[in-house]
């Protein structure tokens, strides 16, 4: 009897997936064609890398950020196709510290990056503020670097969300309207949310607060996308 039950609620489940998965088909295609655009970073590739200025005890730490790179890059575009978008989000700033670290190392400043900060302190914000203590990149790229990393903080903290309850979903900054719905109080309890949606509280017209479910986070995964697609191509270069 019991394996009965867990055999039909494995069914359910699987059948449960694959309605799920069938109506998100065509939503997850278009996202792939996006993510995998010139736009977003050259066909979904990373710029190839080059070992030619790696020094030999710098090589194996090299090597190995490359394929924590390369990983996290391809879970960052699956999240955004899957509608992951906040995911992605953390997942481009962490491709962002793996890059700037193998810069650092590649030009032979990581040591003296790291007995300035120790390891507690290494994290995104000082490799960007190191950059440009030692005018590593240009103040274009700096400003991207920080763009970035501005992104990934608002979503780690929700600041966003936090300030913006009373604005009406139509204009929140982090709603893109591919997929609105309203749901009264009772509807909503309960509900299974999408990969990226959430729900906002609408209170634009106080009379009638409705509660709103939505893609949250796509706009900053977009952008994010974007800007990397700029740093990448710069970042190789300056690792020889």
């Amino acid at each position: 009897m019991t394996q009965n039950r867990e055999t039909d609620a494995l069914q359910k489940k699987r059948d449960f997936i694959s309605g799920w998965d069938k109506e998100q088909e065509e939503s997850r295609a278009k996202r792939m064609i996006e993510v995998e655009s010139s736009e977003f970073a050259g066909q979904g590739y990373l710029p190839e890398s080059s070992h030619d200025k790696i020094t030999t005890s710098e090589r194996p730490a090299y090597v190995s950020l490359e394929s924590s790179l390369s990983r996290i890059w391809n879970e960052a575009r699956m999240s955004y196709v899957y509608g992951f978008f906040q995911a992605a989000v953390f997942q481009i700033g962490a491709v962002l510290e793996l890059l700037i670290e193998q810069t650092l190392r590649a030009d032979g400043k990581w040591s003296d990056y790291a007995s300035k900060h120790p390891p507690k302190r290494r994290w995104l914000g000082t490799l960007i503020e190191y950059c440009e203590e030692q005018v590593i990149v240009s103040a274009e790229t700096l400003n991207d670097l920080s763009a970035i990393n501005e992104l990934r903080i608002m979503a780690v903290h929700m600041e966003t969300e936090k300030r913006e309850a009373k604005t009406a979903p139509d204009e929140h900054p982090l709603v893109e309207l591919e997929d609105v719905s309203v749901y009264g109080e009772n509807e909503v309890r309960g509900r299974l949310m999408l990969p990226g949606q959430g729900m906002i509280l609408d209170l634009s017209k106080q009379e009638k607060p409705a509660i709103k479910a939505e893609l949250m986070y796509k706009p900053q995964a977009a952008q994010a996308f974007k800007i990397l697609a700029k740093v990448f191509p710069v970042m190789r270069k300056l690792q020889g």
